[in-house]
């Protein structure tokens, strides 16, 4: 326990003088009493421990009674006076007369210099002592008593040093002619000349000053709170323990600040320090309706219950018609797909042209439709009378962005005949003026064709007979 700094010694001073005409009288011994906000405590005779929370206002309230013994009492003298240091009145002083002496007799002086008396109250800010006093005659004293309360409370301006420290209340001085002491151990006792007659242990008052909080955090790595904090509260010099906690989904890395220590004055944090655990991946497909892979799967990684978002890839010639499962969510304990399917984007038309020579439409064109990259093919249109001369474009192919041309150029059957006939219509034939006339026969041309032909044949095989290889 601490004393509250260099303390003068509480001077709420009793001077008893009591002058009884025949036998004694009892002094008992002061109960003090403190009054928080939620409770009342008695503290037992002799030596024990009173702690007084200045940060509640706790008021210290002292009952002090004198009981007279088959004896007339003459007259009472109690005076106190508080180290303004230290304590300030709580509550005004009261006296309780029960046929002690005549009420008319007993009076309350006020003093606000420890000095002077006067019977006019002041301000109870400016109260530092009572003095209680009572001169009168009663024929039958026995058992009859004079109880005196009064209520103090700790100033609230002690430095930490000040604090937790033992104080005796204060001392009592009477005549031990007059009175028994009670038993057990007592309050400093002096006699009215000064005199040490007891000098026994005393009960102690410890004050307290509340510490301020130590706060303890819970956070990630980023100083985002996870866990709602924690506040240790307690006394100036009082030791605390912080721990951290077990946080589903994350784990501790770290801690800041001092985990174990003793609460003061001055604010204190110590901060838990945790990283999510790693979340299963999140897988990325990009595929055709069909499943075929288009392009190389994309996996993401994170902390569990983190956020994930996912896009589509660009593929030159494809577009994204649906998406299976979520393209945002959070990292869980499992692993996630989300697949991209994709169809082709169509094509431009491949255009099919049946012409002649001059250009001339033969036939309706054909337009064939078709996906980009899927095979084209086209073949020549059937038209009487005419065939196909040239090909302009390729028959076969892909389909493309792009716009496509196939054309067949064509040309009119039996053309070569017939520029021949219309030009025997302007030129004579030199073989017509040979021909025969009416009535001539022209089998001696022919005899003479064979002729030859047997000649010839006759020398080769002569040739082939006497010029062996």
């Amino acid at each position: 326990m601490k004393y509250i700094g260099n303390f003068m010694v509480i001077a709420i001073v009793v001077f008893l003088s009591l002058n009884m005409k025949v036998l004694e009288a009892k002094a008992e011994e002061p109960v003090f009493k403190v009054d928080a906000s939620s409770y009342t405590e008695t503290i037992p005779r002799g030596n024990g421990s009173l702690d007084i929370d200045i940060n509640k206002k706790e008021i210290i309230r002292t009952e002090y009674s004198l009981t007279s013994f088959e004896s007339t009492l003459d007259k009472v003298d109690l005076q106190v006076t508080l180290d303004k240091n230290l304590f300030h009145f709580a509550e005004e002083p009261t006296i309780e007369v029960e046929t002690l002496a005549y009420p008319q007799t007993t009076k309350i002086e006020y003093t606000t210099d420890g000095i002077n008396y006067q019977p006019t109250k002041p301000a109870l800010k400016d109260l530092v002592g009572f003095r209680v006093s009572c001169n009168g005659v009663d024929p039958d004293l026995a058992g009859k008593t004079l109880m005196v309360k009064w209520g103090i409370m700790p100033n609230e301006d002690f430095s930490d040093t000040q604090l937790n420290k033992d104080i005796t209340p204060y001392d009592a001085s009477y005549s031990q002619s007059t009175f028994k002491l009670p038993d057990g151990p007592v309050y400093l006792v002096r006699g009215e000349d000064s005199e040490t007659i007891f000098d026994h242990p005393a009960l102690h008052m410890n004050f307290f000053k509340e510490a301020s909080p130590v706060k303890v955090n819970y956070e990630n790595t980023n100083g985002t709170e996870i866990a709602k904090n924690d506040l240790i509260s307690g006394r100036v010099g009082d030791n605390y323990q912080t721990s951290k906690k077990n946080i589903p989904d994350w784990d501790f890395i770290r801690v800041t600040g001092a985990e174990q220590g003793v609460l003061s004055s001055e604010t204190q944090e110590v901060t838990y320090v945790y990283q999510q655990v790693k979340g299963a991946p999140v897988t990325v497909n990009y595929q055709d309706v069909n499943g075929k892979i288009l392009a190389k799967p994309t996996v993401l990684n994170g902390a569990i219950n983190s956020t994930y978002k996912t896009s589509s890839a660009k593929i030159a010639n494809w577009h994204v018609k649906e998406i299976r499962n979520k393209e945002t969510g959070i990292f869980k304990s499992t692993a996630q797909q989300v697949t991209y399917i994709y169809e082709k984007n169509k094509a431009a038309p491949v255009t099919v042209n049946y012409v002649d020579n001059n250009g001339n439409i033969l036939a309706p064109p054909v337009k064939k439709n078709g996906l980009v990259g899927d095979s084209y093919k086209v073949e020549a249109a059937q038209i009487a009378g005419w065939h196909v001369k040239n090909i302009v474009g390729s028959e076969s192919g892909e389909y493309t962005t792009n716009p496509q041309t196939v054309s067949y150029i064509y040309e009119e059957n039996n053309t070569d005949k017939k520029k021949d006939n219309d030009q025997g219509m302007d030129k004579k034939d030199p073989l017509q003026e040979k021909l025969p006339n009416t009535g001539e026969s022209s089998t001696d041309g022919l005899f003479g064709i064979l002729l030859g032909l047997m000649i010839i044949t006759t020398e080769v095989l002569y040739l082939f007979k006497y010029n062996p290889k």
